[in-house]
């Protein structure tokens, strides 16, 4: 597996609200600067997801030239001598522009991955079921119309309340794997194909850095499926989420604005 997967964690000690009644808000993660948030979820990983411990772990923060970030990042280095194969990257932007940094974060981060394969995990989640990455990754290597595959957040039922993913159908061609196609792109934990993501949905990103990635793919997914419809952008895009129709959740939200120890 570490030939072939490379696991991405952005991270931040605080951002700036963007959006609604708090527009402007220096949101200060309650934890920082300890690393007691990325601890419990690389815990839950290495146990939920055999084999990721030896795989390349990059962990960007998102360094806006505070104090209270050199103090995280100074933290984040110690775990390079607890986890194996564990890098920090301090990403210093020059800015505290939130929808600046936090994009560049992401992209610089999948810029550096030379793996077939990303794992796409930001600071604040519980891998909360076993999950064989092996067999996805080999599902992966012998099918390459599957390009992206999403661990579910909420139950996978059709409309189950917080849940983003509005239609699912079965894909019967892969028997290895429980997977559902979904008409939902979402930046929760997934595992993608990186040439993919290099030499297209990259570029979907809006051309300028005022945006975040997530809604920029989601958007143009949606768009896709307006103009081609369903059953042409389905084979032509490659997302699913993972599991059977009505599987319970796989991974858990810490949510960082909570999480205090």
């Amino acid at each position: 597996m570490k030939d072939k997967l490379t696991i991405l964690t952005p991270t931040h000690s605080f951002k700036i609200e963007t959006e609604g009644q708090f527009n402007g808000y220096l949101n200060t993660v309650p934890s920082a600067p300890s690393t007691a948030l990325i601890e419990k979820e690389i815990e839950s990983l290495h146990s939920k997801m055999k084999g990721t411990e030896e795989c390349r772990h990059i962990i960007s923060i998102d360094h806006k030239g505070t104090e209270l970030d050199d103090a995280y990042a100074n933290n984040l280095l110690q775990l390079t001598k607890k986890y194996k194969n564990l890098e920090i990257l301090a990403l210093r932007m020059g800015t505290t522009d939130p929808q600046y940094t936090a994009t560049q974060n992401f992209l610089g981060l999948r810029d550096i991955v030379e793996t077939d394969y990303f794992l796409q995990l930001e600071h604040d989640w519980l891998i909360d079921q076993e999950v064989d990455l092996n067999k996805i990754i080999k599902v992966m290597d012998e099918n390459d119309f599957v390009k992206y595959i999403r661990f579910n957040q909420h139950q996978n039922t059709e409309g189950y309340p917080g849940s983003c993913d509005k239609n699912l159908e079965e894909e019967d061609r892969i028997l290895e794997v429980p997977l559902l196609r979904t008409t939902e792109w979402s930046g929760n934990p997934h595992i993608c194909r990186t040439d993919t993501w290099k030499h297209w949905w990259v570029n979907l990103v809006y051309p300028t850095p005022y945006c975040y990635v997530e809604t920029s793919i989601k958007e143009a997914f949606q768009f896709s499926q307006e103009k081609m419809g369903w059953d042409l952008a389905k084979e032509s895009w490659g997302v699913y989420i993972y599991g059977e129709k009505d599987a319970p959740p796989v991974i858990k939200h810490l949510d960082g604005n909570a999480f205090i120890r």
